[in-house]
């Protein structure tokens, strides 16, 4: 429960709110955006001219809804959207393991690299060359597996395979970007990602899409896991003009590229692991939003009184799909570890 004090509370980035089609406004936090209705955005604009105190804030509202208005000017502390005055902003533990694993990059340079590119790019043409190429990717890439012996399990451990993932998370970006940018919004952040301290990605900030429809979003993803599938196919067309030129190695080369491009893409598109595609994709489906950090608040620490009152006030739905999502979450992490227990090879 809030601590109520009369220390002077203040919003730390104001200008850094979007206001989306649906009358709700996203507001920049801690870890994220958070959605706020148009009496969320009032109570919080009252921090906006000048620090004021909790107490004031709460008690300027009838006594029936001060508790609500408490428990949410708490959600804007925990989120770090209002930060006490007379302190100055700390990062947390976990903040400064951002900064080793998220390193940015010149985002202005990249979004100009971007914009150039657009001029040249009309992404109906794209989408359907895309599909045409898959289709002949389809064809190649099995007869290419077949010539070169391609085994996963052979795979050599070597700073080559190590690239493969990040090559074609760098593909996977760019069309990303290219999407955004023709939808007239821009990008946020470009920056190298590390994840679990082995894998390395490029990643970028598309937050501004969250400003298009719905139905917007669900179109951009589709097209970047087409063009994703794209990248898999040219390389394996490729390999197999370099394996009948008689550049077996070459060939080689390129069909572990596709394969480990196509791998990236199934554990992109897997909803219930990484926040990839699939994962997005499952949050526009059902609606339900920030599923993840949801589950691990409301179910994963139920044992805590104001998760489960924040659990009880949901509807059915929300309960239905955060359920769902953490046991299958849970079955495929035990899985994974089951599967690395008896040795498999995975991932390359």
């Amino acid at each position: 429960m809030l601590n109520r004090t009369d220390n002077l509370y203040h919003w730390v980035d104001k200008g850094k709110c979007m206001h989306r089609e649906d009358g709700k406004v996203l507001v920049a936090s801690s870890n994220g955006y958070l959605a706020l209705n148009q009496n969320q955005y009032e109570l919080l604009n009252l921090f906006d001219n000048s620090p004021r105190a909790i107490n004031e804030v709460i008690d300027s509202y009838p006594l029936k809804v001060r508790n609500s208005i408490s428990l949410f000017i708490e959600l804007l502390i925990k989120k770090k959207i209002l930060i006490e005055s007379t302190k100055k902003y700390k990062l947390s533990v976990f903040g400064y393991i951002k900064k080793v694993i998220f390193i940015p990059l010149p985002h202005s340079l990249l979004n100009n690299i971007v914009n150039y590119l657009i001029k040249y790019i009309n992404i109906k043409i794209v989408t359907v060359i895309g599909i045409l190429i898959n289709v002949l990717g389809l064809i190649t890439i099995l007869p290419l597996i077949s010539l070169t012996e391609f085994n996963l399990a052979s795979v050599p451990r070597n700073i080559t395979t190590l690239l493969i993932g990040f090559l074609a998370a760098i593909f996977h970006e760019i069309w990303l970007a290219i999407y955004v940018h023709k939808s007239g919004m821009s990008i946020k952040k470009w920056y190298i990602r590390v994840i679990w301290g082995v894998v390395i990605t490029l990643s970028i900030n598309w937050s501004e899409m969250l400003l298009a429809s719905r139905q917007k979003r669900i179109t951009m993803f589709f097209f970047v896991i087409n063009m994703t599938i794209c990248t898999a196919s040219i390389e394996s067309i490729l390999g197999l003009i370099f394996w009948y030129l008689d550049f077996r190695v070459i060939a080689s080369y390129f069909c572990m590229f596709a394969v480990g491009t196509l791998i990236f893409l199934v554990l992109s598109l897997w909803p219930f692991l990484f926040k990839g595609d699939g994962y997005y994709l499952f949050q526009e489906v059902t609606s339900v939003y920030k599923i993840r950090p949801r589950f691990v608040q409301h179910v994963v620490l139920f044992y805590k009184k104001e998760q489960r009152n924040i659990w009880n006030g949901m509807e059915k739905k929300e309960k239905s799909i955060l359920l769902l999502w953490g046991i299958i979450f849970t079955l495929t992490i035990l899985t994974l570890n089951y599967l690395i227990y008896l040795g498999v090879r995975i991932i390359i």
